[in-house]
């Protein structure tokens, strides 16, 4: 009996391993950050600094400031148009990879709890998933064709993801371990003289949920490791750019995005 208590809890801790492993994957995108409020959609792209002024590029490289026209020369017209090209490619790619990152840990929390307690997850546990969600959605969102990106982003998820999990712990910790006892008080409730060996399946379930989800979480989390890795080459060319873009017109440089990324020192 001891011996399939402790399978039991040995892969009841498993799952908790996944749940963290899942959100430790979260890929770091290099050096560089997008720091700001970037607005994308297919007709314009605004940039809003810390005094409020907003930059916006039109599809068809117009540029405004504060809605009013701006004048550019021909060499301006390329800067303008590559800034605004690299930009619109980046901002998406940055949105996709950390909202896609987060739902792989949430989904690793629904399926563990599901396949352990036969239910969905209480309104506790779904409670604390939203809270994770909410918080992303300050800072990232996308709508159809609407990117939305808001503050030091990759910096937070970077720092903020692991202070997430450990918010969500508890919850997933007391949520699981009441359905593993209430299964474990039904099976004594109900007389089964093979009680053991119904731990053992219980435990026999558990470590192939785990192989099964750890295997899942790493092809899922290649996937946007391999993105971010793209990624950072995409950032690296829009930080050279906007360089330039500043150095041909200098009244732009209140609107900088790409900023070195801040050392854990630093944070």
């Amino acid at each position: 009996m001891k011996k399939a208590i402790l399978a039991m809890l040995v892969g009841y801790i498993s799952m908790i391993v996944i749940v963290s492993s899942a959100y430790a994957s979260t890929p770091s995108l290099c050096k560089w950050q997008l720091d700001g409020n970037i607005a994308v959609n297919p007709d314009n792209l605004v940039l809003t600094n810390a005094a409020g002024n907003h930059l916006k590029m039109t599809r068809d490289n117009q540029v405004f400031i504060d809605d009013q026209p701006i004048v550019v020369n021909e060499h301006q017209s390329a800067l303008v148009a590559s800034y605004n090209q690299h930009l619109r490619t980046t901002v998406p790619a940055i949105v996709n990879i950390a909202l896609d990152g987060v739902e792989i840990g949430l989904t690793a929390v629904t399926e563990i709890f599901s396949s352990i307690a036969g239910t969905p997850p209480p309104a506790s546990l779904t409670a604390a998933m939203e809270t994770i969600r909410a918080d992303i959605d300050t800072h990232l969102s996308r709508n159809q064709q609407t990117f939305q990106l808001n503050g030091s982003t990759i910096q937070m998820l970077n720092s903020g993801m692991d202070q997430a999990i450990e918010d969500l712990k508890p919850s997933f910790v007391a949520s699981v371990t009441g359905a593993v006892l209430m299964n474990l008080g039904q099976s004594i409730a109900s007389g089964d003289d093979d009680l053991e060996a119904r731990l053992d399946g219980f435990a026999s379930r558990m470590e192939t949920l785990s192989d099964e989800l750890e295997t899942k979480i790493r092809a899922k989390t290649a996937k946007l490791e391999d993105q971010a890795q793209a990624l950072c080459v995409q950032i690296t060319a829009l930080q050279a750019t906007e360089m330039h873009l500043q150095a041909a017109m200098p009244g732009l440089t209140s609107f900088a995005v790409v900023q070195h990324e801040a050392t854990p020192n630093s944070i």
